[in-house]
């Protein structure tokens, strides 16, 4: 039987909590997976973030893992602020430690058409259409292009790390074996 879905304060009250409950470990995996981040400020954003949106918590029990969503996309926001007021000059790698160890190292094991798309897309964070712009192609193209190399990347991580969704990921062992950290 389904949860029902909570009242507005019920479900604010069950974010507060999760956020307070879930503090030590969000920071832990914020310093693990994206190091060039401070972990109090991605935190203290996400906090504001969920707080905010708290109303559209729908299931009590569902609330821990939709809180450390908030969290990963709080980081990856942040991440993405300071590559737009610093763009990449020609030639400059992206940093390793801003993205999932695993990810980068499995989207080097792509075809060249999938990763480019991923790395531009994803990891940098350019819109689709100015991708597509750039690779020549039309942007259905591109958006089929990111699509397969999406499912190809969590293909290829399904088979290496036992995951396949960002979730997963952050309870994946690949750190602590130490076979992705050198991406």
């Amino acid at each position: 039987m389904a949860a029902l879905a909570p009242r507005r304060s019920d479900a604010r009250e069950a974010v507060a909590e999760a956020l307070t409950r879930l503090r030590g470990g969000l920071e832990r995996m914020c310093r693990r997976r994206f190091p060039s981040l401070d972990a109090g400020d991605v935190y203290q954003r996400a906090s504001v973030r969920a707080l905010e949106r708290s109303e559209s918590v729908r299931d009590r029990e569902r609330v821990d893992g939709w809180v450390r969503r908030i969290v990963v996309t709080s980081a990856l926001d942040l991440l993405r602020e300071r590559r737009a007021e610093v763009p990449l000059a020609d030639g400059d790698d992206l940093e390793v430690h801003d993205v999932c160890a695993c990810t980068l190292a499995l989207m080097k094991t792509l075809p060249e058409s999938y990763s480019d798309i991923l790395r531009r897309v994803d990891v940098e964070g350019a819109g689709l259409a100015e991708v597509a712009g750039s690779l020549h192609i039309a942007t259905g193209n591109a958006a089929v292009r990111l699509h397969r190399a999406r499912r190809a990347l969590r293909a290829r991580l399904r088979e290496h790390c036992g995951v396949e969704t960002m979730r997963q990921c952050l309870t994946c062992v690949c750190n602590e074996r130490g076979c992705c950290g050198t991406a």
